[in-house]
């Protein structure tokens, strides 16, 4: 949950500070697209987005490559480009956006872009983004609750029933407050725990930017000096 309310920080503060990010991701509202139909019921859309020359048409021939910085190494990357740790990777916001929430995953080493050996590494992440929130509110209403398709009951509401139950009665707990009280006890705490180790990452990184003197990001308390 942190992680995300992170990311989340992290693309608003990045693109209202950040001059190129803020022009491009404005851009977006200018994009055309058009819906291609296929054979077999297939469908493709594409998409003209003239600010993305400048990163797609950029020289990949071995010598250009070889004499060029890497973008994406840390030490090359713009002072004002911010990320969020996660394990061996930095989680970045790409200044030359697709979609509105454009992010880039990018290694700490310098190496080969290939995604096999970091499967792992990227669907853990996603989940991380997704599952504590999906566990916690539910999947997204449509006119109303109870269009939802038959999925778990979200502990949120769980929570929320015990709550209001309470208020709206004098006499003790009902069968079915107990019920969602018991299941609270089993499924909460492990994804509080989670929540509490992802935090406990984001401000292992925080102390690290801090001791290095990097230039403040969402969630750092700034220290000024005399």
């Amino acid at each position: 949950m942190a992680i995300l309310e992170d990311v989340n920080i992290l693309i608003k503060s990045q693109i209202e500070n950040w001059q190129l990010a803020h022009d491009n991701y404005n851009g977006l509202k200018n994009i055309k697209t058009k819906l291609l139909k296929l054979s077999g019921g297939s469908s493709v859309k594409i998409q003209f987005n003239p600010e993305r020359i400048r990163s797609s048409a950029a020289k990949v021939d071995k010598k250009s490559i070889e004499e060029r910085p890497c973008f994406l190494c840390a030490q090359n990357r713009p002072a004002i480009q911010e990320g969020i740790k996660f394990e061996e990777f930095s989680i970045l916001v790409n200044p030359f956006p697709i979609f509105p929430r454009h992010l880039t995953i990018v290694h700490d080493k310098h190496r080969n872009q290939e995604i096999k050996p970091f499967f792992e590494s990227m669907l853990k992440l996603s989940k991380e983004l997704s599952d504590i929130q999906l566990a916690i509110e539910g999947k997204k209403a449509k006119a109303s609750w109870e269009e939802v398709p038959p999925a778990q009951m979200p502990l949120n509401r769980r929570i929320q029933h015990i709550i209001y139950g309470s208020w709206n009665s004098s006499e003790g707990p009902t069968k079915t407050m107990k019920q969602a009280y018991n299941i609270l006890i089993e499924k909460l705490p492990p994804l509080l725990n989670k929540a509490e180790n992802i935090d406990q990452r984001i401000e292992t990184l925080r102390k690290q930017m801090d001791k290095i003197q990097a230039p403040w990001t969402p969630g750092r308390v700034p220290k000024f000096g005399k």
